[in-house]
């Protein structure tokens, strides 16, 4: 009998269900089967099943911020360059998982994705996970497009996450904070060090981790480190709210809402340098010109712009601070968190940079205990996150900032409602 077996049948479906299957179903009654503490059966599975991406160039990306932005501006870099890229990505603002997988940008088609995880099923290892089916599924859809990279974001952690599977070219490690630390073993270094062996099948590894953390990395991983040297700076924000980006004494007008990617770019900058494809400037330009992540400081323009941030930890609100406090409007946030976040600080940290604070209800399943007390904290507390943000437009004045943040799962359930 496998395990999750309950799930499988979704997936082979792939109907509406297959959304909590593979993807949600790590979020809410399935959360702590995300991280498991072998890979074991997913390595035999790929085995069995021809280890696909043996046949293309790989560079993966790992951390706990910013590895989303991470993963799209390495993969849309060498897309502008002209090479055939496959993405994979995490289920996060959007709920259909065929968005998780893309070839040139453009998403696998259902019928294909139902067909492969078929395939990859019918051979699978008994204790694989779903999430390890739906990877090694993406990788061969990869193959079989003749991709040159695969860029690809891991999930909860690194070293037993499925993506792991491949031997990268290069491994990029973001920003190492708190998040999942329960899962991890409960404290910082574990997550470091996770992270650590994620990449030890990895040519090189590259981080914009903190000093302390690029440390334990280097000694967990027994190899040669290079930390993101500075090479491109954000300039003041512009009156849509986007940066001027300088790299290498040369401007370009970026589409880039949030101060916190420059961090992530000068990773990307730094994977580009180290892996064997070759990216010009202009490619890059093109990419900072074009760059878009849906819920990820992404403006919904309107009589109050609506600003989607997914800043989900107390690290990305930090992050969003520092971003809002160069902005002169005035701003209403929309705020809610789960339950196993730090939540009270997240609201400190917010309030400090906001003129107006609505919470709302979680979106988590069962991390949502906490409701109650959320509701004890904010004078405004309004249950449905939709209507939260409808209340928000009724308080904001012209030309105000609403801000919507907190939680990637509260993003995904009211985002198709609010982009007009």
């Amino acid at each position: 009998m496998k395990s999750n077996i309950e799930l499988l049948p979704d997936l082979i479906l792939m109907d509406g269900p297959l959304n909590n299957a593979v993807g949600e179903w790590i979020d809410k009654e399935y959360r702590d089967a995300i991280y498991v503490n072998t890979l074991d059966p997913e390595i035999e599975t790929d085995e069995r099943f021809g280890q696909p991406h043996e046949s293309y160039k790989c560079i993966r990306v790992a951390g706990t911020n910013g590895k989303g932005s991470t993963t799209r501006m390495i993969a849309w870099s060498l897309q502008e360059e002209g090479y055939d890229v496959g993405l994979m990505s995490n289920v996060s603002t959007t709920k259909t998982l065929t968005d998780t997988i893309k070839y040139n940008d453009r998403k696998i088609p259902k019928a294909e994705l139902k067909n492969l995880c078929r395939e990859v099923n019918s051979v699978s290892h008994e204790d694989i996970e779903p999430y390890g089916i739906r990877t090694i599924a993406g990788l061969e859809w990869f193959r079989r497009k003749g991709i040159d990279v695969a860029v690809l974001e891991s999930g909860v952690g690194s070293r037993y996450d499925a993506t792991n599977i491949v031997s990268p070219e290069v491994y990029s490690i973001t920003n190492i904070g708190r998040d999942h630390i329960e899962s991890f073993g409960g404290d910082q270094e574990s997550i470091v060090e996770d992270f650590a062996l994620g990449g030890s099948k990895a040519d090189k590894i590259v981080t914009n981790a903190e000093e302390r953390n690029v440390n334990r990395i280097k000694e967990a991983s027994e190899k040669n480190v290079s930390v993101a040297p500075r090479r491109a700076t954000f300039q003041g924000m512009n009156k849509d709210l986007t940066y001027n980006c300088l790299i290498q004494d040369s401007m370009v007008k970026t589409s880039i809402r949030s101060s916190y990617q420059e961090e992530n770019l000068n990773t990307s900058l730094e994977a580009l340098e180290r892996c064997s494809l070759e990216v010009s400037r202009k490619s890059i330009d093109k990419m900072l010109s074009n760059f878009r992540f849906e819920g990820r400081a992404e403006l919904i323009e309107g009589d109050s712009d609506i600003l989607l941030d997914g800043a989900h930890n107390l690290d990305g609100i930090s992050a969003l601070k520092k971003t809002l406090s160069e902005t002169d409007r005035d701003v209403t946030a929309v705020f809610t968190a789960l339950e196993d976040k730090p939540w009270r600080s997240m609201i400190e940290e917010l309030s400090s940079e906001c003129d107006e604070l609505i919470l709302t209800e979680p979106q988590g399943g069962k991390r949502d205990s906490h409701k109650h007390r959320l509701k004890e904290r904010s004078e405004r507390y309004v249950s449905d996150p939709l209507k939260a943000v409808r209340t928000a437009e009724e308080y904001a004045e012209d030309d105000s900032l609403i801000v919507v943040t907190g939680s990637l799962y509260m993003i995904r359930e009211i985002r198709g409602k609010l982009v007009r």
